[in-house]
C-alpha cells in the first residue's frame, strides 16, 4: 500500500508505529533500487498536502486558531520527516549508482526547491 493512498487516521497510526522504528538509513540495505525510486518519488499524502494548504492560508488571513496553530506545526513537522526520508532514498540510491545526488535527483525528474 503507498503511503499517499492512507487515510489521515491510519497515517497517523503509521507513524505512531515507525516512530519507534528506526529511520530508513537502517533498512535501505534490504530495499530494491526500484523500490528506493517508488519511496523517492511517492507523493506526499493528498490529504496532509491539502490541509497543511488549507492551514496556511488561514495562517495568512490570520483567522488560525490555537488548536490549528498546534496541528500546522505538527503536520509540518510530518512533511519535514517526509521529506528528510526522501533525502535519505535519493542518497542512497546516489551511493549505489556512483552518482551525485543532483544527478540522481536529475534522473527521476525532482527539481530541488533551491532550483524551481
Amino acid at each position: 500500500m503507498l503511503v499517499s493512498s492512507l487515510s489521515p487516521t491510519d497515517y497517523d497510526r503509521l507513524r505512531t508505529i515507525m516512530g519507534d522504528v528506526p529511520r530508513p538509513h537502517s533498512i535501505m540495505a534490504k530495499l530494491s533500487d526500484s523500490e528506493l525510486e517508488g519511496l523517492a518519488l511517492a507523493p506526499l499524502p493528498t490529504w496532509l498536502a491539502d490541509r497543511v494548504r488549507e492551514l496556511q492560508a488561514a495562517m495568512t488571513e490570520e483567522r488560525l486558531s490555537a488548536s490549528e496553530r498546534e496541528e500546522q506545526l505538527r503536520l509540518l513537522d510530518t512533511v519535514q520527516h517526509f521529506e528528510a526520508d526522501r533525502v535519505e532514498f535519493i542518497a542512497e540510491l546516489a551511493r549505489r549508482r556512483g552518482s551525485s545526488l543532483r544527478e540522481v535527483m536529475n534522473q527521476l525528474g525532482i527539481r530541488s526547491a533551491a532550483r524551481g
